[in-house]
């Protein structure tokens, strides 16, 4: 069944994988360089950063209970 699985191919998890092995070169294969492009990017637009505990009190708080 695994030969299966590897024939399959998702066009959307190709260009994932095609964007992570670019991100990874532009690193030098260095995830802590990577990591600290992150924390910059998350430092410079803390408005894009999803916190994802008050997120899921605020779905939770939404949702109607039955």
């Amino acid at each position: 069944m695994p030969e299966q699985a590897d024939k399959f191919e998702d066009s959307l998890v190709g260009d994932v994988r095609r964007a992570r092995a670019k991100l990874i070169d532009e690193y030098d294969n260095d995830l802590g360089k990577l990591v600290d492009r992150f924390i910059t990017a998350q430092n410079k637009h803390p408005g894009r950063v999803v916190n994802l505990r008050k997120f899921k009190a605020q779905t939770r708080s939404s949702t109607p209970q039955g």
